[in-house]
């Protein structure tokens, strides 16, 4: 028995009909999740009047300025750390204080004058 070209062809259309709404419905995962990749973020908040420097476990990070906020991202501050701020132009100083930043997370840290 011999079939027709036109039956080949709707045949060939039908497999790739039915492989495309079967391959559609497949759901890649992206998200690898041994691999801790997400940015921590910590933001300080200068309240005051003054040049703040700031370190993280005895690393400079930066300078904030007055009345200002500086944002640090990074991978590397996950899990327990030590700050310390230090005024530029006065003694006041915050810190030294641990925290703990989870995988992604963010912190806050207030500069408020000690008054």
């Amino acid at each position: 028995m011999k079939y027709s070209p036109f039956r080949y062809i709707l045949v060939l259309g039908l497999i790739g009909l039915c492989s495309m709404l079967c391959l559609s419905c497949l759901v890649f995962d992206d998200d690898d999740d041994d691999d801790d990749d997400d940015l921590e973020r910590i933001i300080y908040h200068n309240n005051t009047p003054y040049y703040v420097d700031n370190y993280i476990d005895d690393h400079y990070v930066g300078t904030v300025q007055a009345y200002e906020s500086l944002t640090i991202t990074g991978w590397r501050y996950e899990g327990r750390h030590l700050y310390f701020s230090e005024s530029i132009d006065n003694d006041w100083e915050w810190g030294p204080d641990y925290f703990f930043i989870d995988d992604g997370g963010t912190l806050n840290i207030s500069l408020d004058p000690p008054y």
